[in-house]
């Protein structure tokens, strides 16, 4: 299976978890500019932002350590033009990571706030 074809089958996955727990998925594959966002949702009030990561081995570290301050910056960017396309002015939104190793899911919520991403310009 190809890389494309493999994160597609996890990101369906995560969208599954999601809806069992309560989610509903507003959005899949999200872009603004060359930036996207895996999946967005929501649940009580929240616009959530959902980072998938996937990794086979942990040679080159873990799906939550691969999302970088340029990541993050990238995914608060498209968070920012969703929000207010939508016209969510009055919702909270959260930042989530996926991260599938060996896998195996684990679900980090709020993992990243606005205050830790760093606010430069591309």
């Amino acid at each position: 299976m190809n890389k494309v074809a493999l994160g597609k089958q996890w990101e369906d996955q995560v969208a599954c978890y999601l809806i069992e727990h309560g989610y509903a998925i507003l959005e899949r594959n999200y872009r603004f500019h060359n930036k996207e966002v895996d999946i967005i949702a929501s649940k009580d009030g929240s616009v959530v932002f959902v980072e998938v990561k996937y990794r086979a081995k942990k040679t080159f570290g873990d799906g939550v350590e691969s999302v970088t301050a340029r990541k993050k910056q990238n995914i608060l960017s498209v968070a920012l033009h969703y929000m207010g396309k939508k016209r969510y002015y009055n919702h909270n939104a959260r930042f989530d990571i996926a991260s599938i190793e060996n896998k195996k899911l684990s679900y980090i919520k709020d993992a990243f706030h606005l205050e830790s991403v760093p606010l430069w310009r591309n």
